[in-house]
């Protein structure tokens, strides 16, 4: 029953719908995640750093961006995209226990929480950014223009 909605609402056709759906729970991982992690990590620098820091917490965003921008246009000429994929993944699940582990634990030092706001904007840049390249090499023009309306 569920394909039959899925063909004719979004036009997927029968080898189409694996993969929309796992790209769709791909997505949705990555959204949920982020509409978790970041209110949290945002409160929690806000409420022990201080609202008048935030400007320092802005710009260390912005040269993390610049540098992992840099370091991810030379990965990409060296490694496949489904292994920076895996790469920016594992570490943000190791930089998220490791995260668990030091508020269970109360350290939260200015300079950790600086590092893990930091950490939290540049995943959700690159994450998101890597499943749209990703979702780019899966489909074709064609396919695109039928299956995102779903995966989105």
């Amino acid at each position: 029953m569920i394909r039959v909605v899925l063909k004719k609402l979004f036009g997927l056709r029968e080898g189409e719908i694996k993969i929309a759906l796992l790209m769709q729970s791909y997505i949705f991982l990555i959204i949920a995640t982020l509409l978790i992690i970041k209110p949290t990590i945002n409160s929690i620098f806000i409420s022990k750093v201080g609202i008048e820091n935030l400007p320092f917490g802005y710009l260390s965003v912005a040269f993390t961006a610049i540098l992992s921008s840099y370091f991810y246009s030379r990965a990409s000429e060296v490694f496949s995209l489904k292994s920076i994929i895996s790469f920016t993944l594992s570490l943000t699940i190791i930089g998220l226990l490791s995260l668990g582990l030091l508020l269970h634990f109360n350290f939260t030092e200015k300079w950790v929480l600086y590092i893990f706001y930091t950490g939290v904007a540049i995943y959700g840049v690159l994450a998101t950014s890597q499943f749209w390249v990703l979702a780019n090499l899966v489909y074709n023009v064609r396919e695109a223009k039928r299956i995102f309306s779903f995966i989105q």
